[in-house]
């Protein structure tokens, strides 16, 4: 398209499209709250607009494609009641990026909130619903784990990225260059080890996070009936937590997590006015004032807190 000419660095050009993306995330949600608004309370707009893992979060983290993810998911979740045209957006979203796998749950039971609804459990119609996303779904990862294997030699793929991207190769601590086209899960997956070691030295530092998590996911089960939905629904919203055991940008995962948590609240609102009560909002709309949750080191969450305090101190 010989647009990137247009900028002088490679990390301009990013820059641009990734904050056209958040600006499309942004006017996606806008263009939703707009429409349900009526079902929404005025601090509840706040703590989604201002949550530190939706918007303001998909900004910080540039160096990532979960902007990417949010927009096929928050489509298909808060717009699309057909479930051939949410077969096609979740076929999509997995071949756009991964992390996509993981928004996968929330998406279906989006999609059987906003047809059948929350109070009672209908596994006939569910099953009918749900099955031509479930099997555009299964076709995608049959796709990416036939074809998904880089079939560019390592020299050929060095050389052409350091033509195209000249500013980047090799030049920063996160560049991983031909191992992100050519490993596989396997070689991505953590030991239980090195995962119950993380854990046990940095908990305190994403245990506040992930209390912000659970604080949403208690207001969502607050507002549905069936308890059969709520453990499902609950279950959907924290599936992105998994993708811990193959990728350590725990941050990321928490935030995307939220997201998830977010979204289906919202969905929620297009049927019914949704119910917070002063300990959830007392939970989440403090958090309204950390964001970001952070990305790639353990050590560092909020990491705009953390820098500001570093210059003062």
């Amino acid at each position: 398209t010989h647009l990137p000419s247009l900028f002088a660095n490679e990390y301009m050009f990013g820059f641009f499209v990734h904050h056209m993306a958040v600006l499309t995330l942004g006017t996606i949600i806008a263009v939703y709250i707009l429409r349900f608004g009526n079902n929404l309370s005025l601090l509840l707009k706040i703590a989604i607009f201002l949550s530190p893992a939706l918007i303001i979060h998909s900004g910080y983290t540039t160096g990532s494609l979960d902007v990417y993810v949010l927009i096929f998911a928050s489509l298909n979740m808060l717009f699309v009641r057909n479930p051939y045209v949410s077969a096609v957006l979740i076929f999509t979203g997995v071949l756009v990026h991964e992390a996509s796998v993981f928004t996968v749950p929330a998406q279906l039971m989006a999609l059987y909130i906003r047809n059948i609804g929350t109070e009672t459990v209908d596994v006939r119609s569910g099953f009918k619903l749900l099955a031509a996303p479930l099997a555009a779904f299964l076709v995608a990862m049959i796709l990416i784990s036939a074809f998904g294997d880089a079939s560019v030699p390592r020299s050929e793929f060095e050389a052409t990225m350091r033509t195209l991207l000249p500013n980047a190769v090799d030049k920063h601590i996160l560049w991983s260059g031909y191992f992100e086209v050519n490993s596989n899960l396997r070689q991505n997956v953590q030991s239980f080890d090195k995962i119950s070691t993380e854990v046990t030295r940095y908990y305190p530092y994403f245990a506040l996070p992930l209390f912000y998590v659970m604080a949403l996911c208690s207001i969502l089960a607050s507002n549905i009936k069936s308890r059969s939905i709520m453990i499902a629904v609950g279950a959907a919203a924290l599936t992105p937590l998994l993708i811990y055991f193959v990728a350590t940008e725990v941050y990321r995962w928490i935030a995307l997590s939220a997201n998830m948590a977010l979204l289906l609240i919202l969905v929620v609102a297009a049927e019914k006015r949704v119910g917070v009560g002063k300990w959830g909002y007392a939970a989440i709309l403090p958090f309204c004032l950390v964001a970001p949750f952070g990305a790639m080191n353990f050590d560092r969450p909020f990491p705009l807190h953390q820098f500001i305090l570093e210059r003062l101190m």
